[in-house]
């Protein structure tokens, strides 16, 4: 029996694929409207590649109540994500999160966030959640960190030449030559510049598939790994790979994670009680951020 597909966005990183071709768009009054815009033309592809398919969204949570953006931050501060500068294309996306976000709510569209719980590992919950319901879970987003949830019930899309492509274990393996359910590892050998973390010192993309092939495990100290990869590494810069692993493995247990943050997911319900109010008050806030091509397609979104 062929599983209900469901595309799981993440948030930001859609907002920041949709900023940066339209980054100039702005409202008479200068108010940033180009992620606002690419989001939703994003969608608009969607909805025609994936007809009649349930699309929600993932954000990051933000600060919880005692300060918290994310484990990551509170156990490395100084170390992940420490290179990405808050810069003015950084503050023009954020000023479109909240009109970007009611517009998803007036649309009827699911979105998810967690305060103090990133992006990274709410699509992980969420995706295994939804794969335990009997779905078939697409991922949607340019960050690699997701090859390691790959399955036969899980594919990542990806946008190659203005295409967009399904990603699946075959398709890592034969990039990178790697297993889906290795690739933690391959990642903690090379590194992952995106979030701050080094890896191996000196270790490319052919150095890691040896020491993958000898049998290297990233989560392992230096000491317990085979002779073959103790040969070819220096335990001095092992403990970059074993950090750079725990920081880039995305969690395993939906529930267990959730209760310890002491949280509750934060939803906007699919269906609403008052459909045209809804559909009027879209009208007006994309009108109010003279999104033009969003009202003229807004029955493909709503």
């Amino acid at each position: 029996m062929r599983r209900k597909k469901v595309l799981v966005l993440d948030a930001f990183n859609c907002m920041y694929r949709g900023y940066f071709p339209n980054k100039y768009l702005e409202n008479d009054r200068g108010r940033p409207t180009g992620a606002i815009h690419g989001v939703f033309m994003h969608v608009r592809k969607l909805r025609k590649s994936f007809p009649g398919t349930e699309i929600v969204f993932a954000w990051d949570g933000g600060q919880d109540s005692n300060g918290s953006r994310g484990w990551r931050f509170d156990q490395c501060p100084t170390v992940y994500k420490a290179q990405r500068k808050k810069n003015e294309d950084h503050a023009r996306v954020m000023s479109q999160i909240g009109p970007l976000r009611a517009l998803l709510h007036y649309a009827g569209y699911l979105q998810f966030r967690v305060p103090g719980v990133e992006a990274d590992d709410l699509i992980a919950l969420l995706t295994r959640q939804r794969v335990e319901r009997g779905e078939h879970v697409v991922i949607d987003s340019s960050d690699k960190d997701f090859f390691v949830l790959l399955s036969d019930n899980v594919t990542i899309l990806q946008s190659q030449g203005g295409c967009l492509r399904e990603r699946t274990p075959e398709h890592v393996y034969g990039e990178y030559g790697v297993d889906a359910d290795d690739w933690t590892h391959y990642r903690a050998l090379t590194g992952d510049p995106s979030d701050g973390l080094s890896g191996l010192t000196r270790c490319g993309p052919v150095k890691a598939l040896v020491l993958l092939a000898d049998g290297a495990r990233a989560n392992l100290p230096w000491q317990d790994q085979p002779g073959a990869v103790r040969s070819r590494t220096s335990e001095d810069h092992w403990a970059n790979v074993m950090l750079c692993y725990q920081l880039s493995e995305l969690p395993r247990d939906c529930n267990g994670q959730l209760q310890a943050k002491s949280c509750e997911i934060e939803t906007v319900l699919v269906k609403h009680s008052d459909v045209q109010k809804n559909v009027d008050k879209f009208k007006r806030l994309a009108d109010k951020y003279q999104l033009v091509e969003i009202m003229r397609d807004r029955t493909i979104f709503i």
